[in-house]
């Protein structure tokens, strides 16, 4: 088999993905999204960050497991397929009230949980690109 005709099929692997009934191009959450999404949510869980959704402030692990079951519940319907995604998609607001999630880092001001996990998923791909 000829380098070509192995390029072609390697790029026709996601567009197939969508072919096939129940799975989208969506679905194919590479390896290196799902390490960028295992890292935010360690780095929520280890921060001193207070998570606040829904009208209450939850603390940084009870916050990572509420983020993790949304993770498990998009990636089941394959709506996933970047960490840009997981952010928009899972952490950036309620999917009950529509309400935004913000982030209290110690006596720092309140903010809102997409631009935090944002610059942190940059700083975490420049550390990773060294």
């Amino acid at each position: 088999m000829s380098f070509r005709i192995i390029r072609v099929l390697i790029a026709a692997v996601p567009a197939l993905a969508g072919m096939v009934p129940g799975i989208s191009p969506a679905a194919v959450l590479s390896t290196v999204a799902q390490a960028e999404i295992a890292h935010l949510l360690s780095y929520l869980a280890a921060s001193d960050c207070r998570f606040f959704r829904n009208g209450k402030w939850y603390e940084p692990q009870a916050a990572r497991e509420h983020l993790q079951d949304k993770y498990d519940y998009l990636r089941r319907k394959a709506l996933l397929g970047t960490a840009e995604d997981f952010i928009r998609f899972a952490a950036t607001q309620s999917s009950v009230s529509g309400k935004p999630y913000r982030v209290k880092c110690g006596a720092g001001e309140p903010r809102q949980s997409a631009a935090w996990l944002t610059e942190e998923l940059s700083r975490h791909r420049a550390s990773s690109a060294r």
